[in-house]
């Protein structure tokens, strides 16, 4: 059937790829006249310092404003996927009610992946809960909050914390609620226990709007002097998938590899952002049904190994086979249509998704190897 296929890649080209450890070099294309290494990362540099510099979400920052204002701030557990502001909401409300010259005395922030098991919570955390509140808080930063008395701990990524050290956890903030706040953060919200999470007020936290992206790296263009076409704006915004985070990145490493003298072509616009987001060619994932419909498992393998020596993501690729099962009847490959149904396209979703829950923080090339030779027997079996 792929008999004629001329764009699929010989494994023996794949072979000499994989054994060239020299294939990339940063300081090609200019990179190195480019990169400061005194300069700050602009998702630090633009990260808000203020609560009313937070974009997107209006209704939490209502809402703790109004808990400042009475004096009535809770322990808080903010949920929400990646990038779309949760620890830069709490830091930006730390030193908007402390200032920046009290925030590490009145704060303490930790990350809880790094840090996660009992000692550092018997230790630090309990250390710090219960020092009293010193006077020494300057009252102008407080403004409407002079009887502020209470510090605040922060625990990011809290969903990767022990259940001993969740445990332990819960005593100390029943303790110490009276000179204490928690603000823990994670993803997944299901992952804190019950008699934390009970004992905190959730707010969860959406995927940022691409209205408002927008509007924040606008601002970073202008005083960053970035020439970006608008239509590769839009593409860069959508390929960040509500993440502000990763836009701003993603932004920046454009600015780096620009070349403002060089006309493109809108396809090349659109493979110079989909390279910049990590978005492997069409050829690539071409290629990948082409091993898959081989049948071939030693094929099939070699070829993984060169789609992660080329640097593209294991859970990217996952996610593009994902949504070509998902929203395609037919798959063109070589002039010849690949058709799956529904049964087979429901057997291979389920298990996309069991093995990506199962095998959570594991090797990204053993889960694609996995979820790939899956489909290659769903593909060859009734």
């Amino acid at each position: 059937m792929f008999d004629d296929y001329n764009d699929i890649q010989d494994l023996d080209d794949i072979n000499d790829g994989l054994d060239n450890k020299n294939n990339i070099n940063f300081y090609n294309n200019g990179l190195k006249d480019n990169f400061n290494i005194n300069k700050k990362p602009w998702v630090e540099k633009y990260r808000p310092n203020n609560i009313n510099d937070i974009v997107h979400h209006e209704f939490i920052i209502k809402n703790l404003k109004n808990s400042i204002k009475s004096n009535n701030l809770p322990h808080m557990l903010f949920y929400g996927p990646s990038g779309i502001g949760k620890t830069s909401t709490i830091v930006s409300l730390a030193k908007t009610l402390y200032g920046e010259e009290n925030y590490k005395k009145k704060i303490l922030e930790l990350n809880a992946s790094d840090e996660r098991g009992i000692k550092v919570i018997r230790e630090k955390v309990k250390m710090f809960a219960q020092q009293s509140i010193k006077t020494s808080t300057s009252l102008s930063n407080l403004q409407e909050n002079q009887n502020l008395q209470y510090k605040i701990i922060i625990l990011d990524e809290a969903d990767t914390m022990t259940s001993d050290a969740q445990a332990a956890l819960r005593c100390i903030i029943e303790k110490y609620s009276n000179m204490t706040r928690f603000c823990l953060i994670c993803n997944h919200v299901s992952k804190i226990i019950e008699p934390i999470a009970s004992r905190c007020a959730k707010f969860r936290f959406s995927n940022i709007s691409e209205e408002s992206i927008k509007d924040k790296l606008k601002v970073i263009i202008e005083k960053e002097k970035v020439n970006i076409d608008e239509d590769e704006l839009d593409l860069l915004i959508n390929l960040s998938d509500g993440d502000l985070r990763k836009s701003i990145n993603y932004l920046q490493y454009y600015n780096i590899i620009n070349d403002n003298n060089k006309v493109l072509t809108k396809e090349e616009k659109i493979n110079k952002i989909n390279n910049i987001c990590g978005i492997p060619e069409q050829i690539i994932i071409d290629n990948l049904w082409y091993y898959l419909l081989k049948n071939n498992f030693s094929e099939l393998k070699k070829y993984i190994e060169y789609i992660f020596m080329e640097g593209y993501s294991g859970s990217t690729i996952i996610e593009l086979l994902f949504n070509t099962i998902i929203l395609e009847n037919k798959i063109l490959i070589n002039n010849n249509y690949l058709f799956i149904n529904d049964y087979k396209k429901s057997k291979i979703i389920d298990e996309i998704s069991n093995s990506q829950s199962i095998f959570e923080g594991t090797c990204e090339n053993t889960l694609l190897l996995k979820i790939c030779t899956y489909i290659m027997f769903i593909l060859h079996n009734n």
